[in-house]
């Protein structure tokens, strides 16, 4: 056994022990990211998760959060260690919520039908959201997380997903504003964006990509169709 072998041996060791203190447990969980980030052999691994898993179930916030904060970004968590953390307390869920590459879009879903904002909003800041995240962001209804998402250049977002924001939020600054800060927009949210938007906005969408003058508001507004977010196909974005 390896020197990192042999030094997760002896963290194994010290938190058996009766005597390790909040302070000891806190450094052992933040040393845990880098052992991960390390070439381990199999029984070197072994050890490594068995003082995740101690970690994880410590009773101290402190401890889980020290461990959340250093193996969030880990490819190596194993996914129960990360679904345990990302529905704990904030202090531990937010890191894994917003890093994780380990969950899985199944997780993420019940995280947002949790409803707890900051969760939501750690979920539009992750590096990469499949479209059908971002879709279940905006019929979640909270306009702050949306709009982080909208922003996010990771962000896969379907054109039947930014029709939805429009209609139920166009008219929230902040989401209209994230929407047009986006690189390019498919034509047919273009003409969605003529009714659903305040006429301050429009202007700014027509300078950012130049669209021809046919396509400014008109005197009578157009009657937005409505949208059923719950007839919204699931994989159709």
């Amino acid at each position: 056994m390896g020197t990192d072998g042999l030094d997760a041996l002896n963290k194994l060791q010290v938190l058996g022990s009766s005597s390790a203190t909040d302070e000891t447990r806190i450094n052992i969980a933040e040393h845990m990211g880098e052992l991960l980030d390390k070439s381990l052999n199999q029984t070197q691994q072994d050890i490594a998760l068995e003082i995740i898993s101690i970690l994880v179930n410590d009773e101290t916030v402190a401890v889980r959060a020290a461990l959340a904060r250093k193996v969030a970004a880990s490819k190596d968590l194993p996914v129960n260690v990360a679904k345990k953390m990302a529905l704990d307390i904030e202090a531990v869920s937010l890191p894994v919520i917003k890093l994780s590459p380990v969950l899985t879009d199944e997780i993420l879903q019940e995280i947002i039908e949790s409803g707890v904002p900051a969760s939501l909003a750690a979920i539009a800041r992750r590096p990469h959201i499949s479209m059908s995240i971002a879709n279940a962001i905006v019929q979640a209804g909270q306009t702050h997380p949306i709009a982080l998402m909208i922003r996010n250049p990771g962000a896969e977002i379907g054109e039947m997903t930014f029709i939805t924001a429009l209609e139920l939020f166009g008219r929230d600054d902040e989401i209209a504003q994230a929407i047009i800060s986006r690189d390019s927009l498919p034509p047919s949210v273009l003409q969605v964006i003529r009714y659903t938007v305040e006429e301050h906005v429009m202007d700014q969408v027509h300078a950012r990509f130049n669209l021809p003058s046919d396509v400014r508001p008109k005197a009578v507004k157009v009657e937005a169709p409505k949208v059923n977010l719950r007839r919204i196909p699931k994989k159709t974005y």
